[in-house]
């Protein structure tokens, strides 16, 4: 069962370490003032679908812990696999808040 519990975290951590390099690639929302309203539209619902997406990821990862201390088994790994999903939940919540922002700026002026 440990194995299970580490193939899918591991799995986990992939996909959505794998989104947020993606998105980091393609973003970068220090730059969003420069770019047109069309754009930031874009990044921003793939900004959305990302934090929903994250947001499963946790809910699951709780689930996991939860499971773990029902059976007795250690969940410390569980819960540091649940900060670091909550710390880049966190990162991408300020980079979607940044481009909402540009984008009601852009539509403003």
């Amino acid at each position: 069962m440990a194995t299970s519990y580490h193939l899918r975290t591991r799995r986990l951590l992939a996909t959505l370490g794998m989104t947020a390099m993606l998105v980091r690639a393609k973003r970068l929302p220090d730059r969003a003032s420069t770019m047109d309203a069309t754009t930031l539209e874009q990044l921003l619902n793939e900004a959305e679908i990302r934090l929903y997406r994250e947001e499963q990821g946790i809910v699951r990862q709780r689930e996991l812990i939860a499971s773990l201390r029902r059976q007795g088994r250690d969940a410390a790994d569980a819960r540091a696999c649940l900060r670091r999903l909550e710390s880049s939940q966190a990162r991408h919540m300020t980079d979607r808040n940044r481009l909402f922002q540009a984008l009601a700026d852009r539509s403003r002026g």
